[in-house]
Order: C-alpha cells, then structure tokens, then sequence
C-alpha cells in the first residue's frame, strides 16, 4: 500500500481503511443469527459468533477517526504530512469549516441517500418477504427505520454539527489539547467500566462529552499530527499485536459475560439517552491500532509490487467500494433482512463458515447496486457514491 497521492487525489491507505470500515459494519450484523439463538447451536457456534462480532468492532470507529484525520485543521496539517488532497472531503481550501458548508455536507452526503434509499429498499423487502399487511404498518416501519435502524446516521450529523467547534479547538490547542482531550477520554472509560462492575453510575461525574463520536474524532485527527519515534516497521507490528489481543481478550469477556457486558459499552448519556457506540477502552484500543497498522503498512514501498497490472486494478477497486461505503452502508440491511429470513436454516451450519459467505452474499450485491445506479442521470446524486 502505497501513500503516493494518485492521478484521482486520493490517498490509498485512507480508502483502504474506509473500505475495511465497511466490510466491518456489515460483519458485526451478522453473528445474531447465532448469538441470540444460545440455546439452539450451543456453546461452540456462540463462542465462533462471538469473536465475528468482536472482529467487526472496528468498523464505526474507523469512520469517525478518518473523519478527524480528513477534516479537522486540514491544510495546516495537510503540509505537515505532505499529503496534497485527501480524498474528497479535503477539497476546500479553507483551514477552518463553515457552517453553511457544515449544513450542505449533511444534507446532500448524508441525509439525501437515507431518504432516498429507504422506502425503496422497504418496498423491495415487502415484496420478498411479505413483511407489511398494510400500508400503515409500511408507514411505521419507514419511521423506524430513519429513527433507529440508521443510528449511525444521526450519529454523524451529530458529529458534523460539532465539526467547525471541534476544529477551532484542535487550531487553538495543537497537539497539547488533543492529548489533554484524549487523556480524559480514556479516565472516563475507566469510570464507566469501574461503575459498570460495581453497578453505580457516576451521574454526578459527566464526563460523557469525552465518550462518545468526538473521541474518535479526535483520535483520527492525533494520528494525522503525530510523528511516532518509532520506525513504521516497528509501529506496524505493535499495532498488529495490539489489534490481535484487544480482539481475544473482547471476544473472552464476552463469551463470558454475554449481554451484560453491554452496560459499560453503552453508557447513558445525560441520564435518558443512550449512545449506540462502543466507547470502553479495549474497543478505542482495537480501532486506534487497526488505524495505525494500515497507516503504517502504507509507508513501505512496493515498487516491485506496484508495477503489476492486477495490483492496479485492486486499487481502482478500492476506491471505487471507498467512493460507495456510505450507499453500501444505507443499502446493506435490504440484503441482510432477505438472509435473515433464512434463519433456521442458517442456524443448523457452523458460523465460521457461514459467517464469511453471507458478508460475501451481502457485500458484493451492495456494492453493485450502489455502481449501478451511479450510472443513472439524476439518481446518481441521491445513491451514496461520492
């Protein structure tokens, strides 16, 4: 992987990371299928499920931590990388984020693909499986469905709201701040982990600005200013290590613990709400290490390798699934509740040979139906490919 800026403006390492972003989401939805169904495949193909789960932690955290490395202070920082234009979210010239700009950004990436996507999507769905028996209960769903089912959705409208606050303070504070911001980000996760064991939440004590999407935010961003001593050799292998353990030791407390251990994934924010975000340390430690991993594999140089047609290929391809992962991301669940419906079946075949195929059988027609409807005047600008 090489960090050489292409003939598109795109960095490679950032779209690889988006890509494996993506195929994370997906993965995480599928090992319910045996999760919640213990006492039906026993012990071992709820344990393989399990770490599926865990393995696919990464994928919304890698999103919020590129969108700190991609936009916060930008240009500043874009000449300290000698990174010319990062993907193209990088395109403005301005080192700060307008508002106006904030607001176009939300509305034409954000909403207008979940608006466009989901009553399409659920008519298609109603006619595979047969789910609605009335036009009410089509209408229901369709709210639910912006409400809740999108989550991650208001999530990063949310974190698009805060952008050109967030980015003042990282101009004004520089890497000092970023620290200090991190450093209580992580004495927070600690509490909530502690209150989580002793069965005591620290209302009184809220830190939660510090648990949440703004901590990857700032994360991204911190590994875009910060210059390691280390050697990318070096930084990759502790990165690999530290990736492979958080896995292990998530997916043990979870086999053991099961759902309870979703009380400190998930902490309560402001007493009522809760956020749909793993923010306990293990996990901010698994995606900031995956991040680093591929940052830094990105550094070495593949001459030999580059030059071979194929490879060439492979990295058009990961742009062009970067370019389509937030219309892969709105258009998965369509292909994901049609296997669902398979369930009894699916449940009777070890998970760790099913688990792979359905992520294929989701993934690749997602992807196709984002591409090919990129190609169509005027839906092209409602689909999710940018």
């Amino acid at each position: 992987m090489n960090k050489t800026v292409t003939k598109s403006n795109r960095v490679f390492f950032l779209d690889f990371l988006r890509v494996i972003a993506i195929i994370g989401i997906i993965l995480v939805h599928i090992p319910g299928i045996w999760i919640n169904n213990l006492s039906i495949v026993g012990f071992k193909f709820y344990s393989i499920a399990v770490v599926f789960k865990v393995l696919g932690k990464f994928g919304v955290p890698i999103f919020l931590m590129l969108t700190g490395y991609l936009v916060l202070n930008k240009i500043n920082n874009d000449k300290i990388n000698n990174d010319k234009i990062i993907n193209s979210e990088t395109n403005n010239k301005n080192n700060y984020l307008d508002f106006s700009n904030v607001f176009k950004k939300i509305y034409k990436r954000i909403l207008i693909p979940m608006i466009f996507w989901s009553p399409i999507l659920l008519i298609i769905a109603h006619f595979a499986l047969n789910l609605f028996p009335n036009w009410q209960s089509f209408g229901i769903k369709l709210l639910t469905t912006y409400l809740s089912q999108y989550w991650y959705v208001w999530l990063i409208i949310g974190v698009y709201l805060a952008l050109p606050i967030l980015n003042e303070f990282v101009k004004n504070t520089k890497e000092e701040g970023v620290k200090y911001f991190i450093a209580i980000s992580i004495v927070a996760s600690i509490i909530w982990i502690i209150s989580s064991i002793i069965e005591y939440k620290p209302f009184y004590l809220d830190l939660t600005l510090f648990l949440g999407p703004f901590t990857y935010v700032i994360l991204g961003y911190y590994l875009k200013i910060k210059k390691f001593k280390l050697k990318p050799k070096t930084l990759c292998l502790i990165s690999l290590t530290l990736f492979i353990l958080t896995t292990i030791i998530y997916s043990l407390i979870e086999i053991k613990y099961g759902r309870n251990i979703e009380t400190f994934l998930r902490p309560l924010i402001n007493k009522t709400t809760v956020l749909n975000l793993d923010v306990d340390l293990i996990l901010m430690l698994q995606g900031f290490s995956l991040f680093v991993f591929i940052q830094n594999l990105s550094k070495f140089k593949f001459k030999d390798i580059l030059r071979f047609k194929i490879v060439k290929l492979f990295k058009k391809l990961i742009e062009s699934i970067s370019k389509a992962s937030f219309g892969i991301y709105i258009v998965h669940y369509l292909f994901l509740y049609i296997i669902l419906s398979y369930k009894p079946f699916l449940i009777q075949h070890n998970p760790l040979l099913m688990i792979p195929i359905i992520l294929i059988a989701i993934f690749i027609p997602s992807y196709l139906l984002i591409i090919i409807t990129s190609k169509i005047p005027i839906v092209n600008k409602l689909n999710g490919y940018y």
